[in-house]
């Protein structure tokens, strides 16, 4: 939501942020198939003290969850 685009050059932006998008979903399959667990941190969610808190407290419940089943 805090995103935004170039307003000039915008054809070399738009195609730049699609090879961008697809470049990071080809490195998340190959990581997933090489049986690695991807979690995607954006930088808005580190920026303030509240976000990372919100963000580090989202991933600590994920990794409890995920834990859960081990113990």
């Amino acid at each position: 939501p805090q995103a935004t685009s170039p307003k000039s050059n915008r054809a070399f932006w738009n195609a730049k942020f699609r090879a961008n998008v697809r470049r990071d979903q080809e490195h998340e399959k190959l990581w997933r198939e090489a049986g690695w667990t991807v979690i995607v941190i954006w930088e808005c969610g580190l920026r303030a003290l509240k976000d990372r808190e919100k963000t580090f407290a989202q991933i600590s419940r994920w990794l409890d969850s995920k834990n859960a089943g081990q113990r």
